[in-house]
């Protein structure tokens, strides 16, 4: 009989100890996340054709001192190309480029190879 008794406050035990761990694995109080940097806003080049390769999306909002980041694997080369800051990324069928804005305004830019356009708008 006293192993019977045994077994069963070893189950007992068992289920108050899971109960335990569960509850700490499971708080019942949502927690706040912790802040964190954010990501950089990014752009893709869409399209299979000349007449519909497109920065997607075309128009991006972000604050002052962050990264827009662009990227394409493509059937062509493309580029991402600033003018009036005179900056511009290489021209090739697949890459990459980022560029931190740091002041508020109005960024145009375009594919010098095909002509398609895309702006940035830097709030404060």
């Amino acid at each position: 009989m006293r192993k019977r008794f045994a077994v069963a406050g070893l189950a007992i035990a068992s289920l108050g100890a899971f109960g335990a761990a569960a509850e700490a694995q499971y708080p019942s109080q949502p927690t706040t996340p912790p802040a964190s940097t954010p990501a950089p806003k990014s752009v893709s080049i869409a399209g299979t054709t000349t007449s519909d390769y497109a920065f997607m999306p075309k128009t991006i909002k972000v604050k002052a001192g962050n990264k827009v980041h662009w990227s394409w694997s493509s059937n062509a080369p493309h580029n991402v190309t600033f003018g009036k800051l005179h900056k511009h990324s290489q021209t090739t069928a697949t890459g990459s480029y980022s560029l931190k804005f740091k002041t508020a305004g109005t960024f145009h830019y375009f594919c010098s190879v095909h002509g398609f356009t895309g702006k940035i708008v830097v709030r404060k």
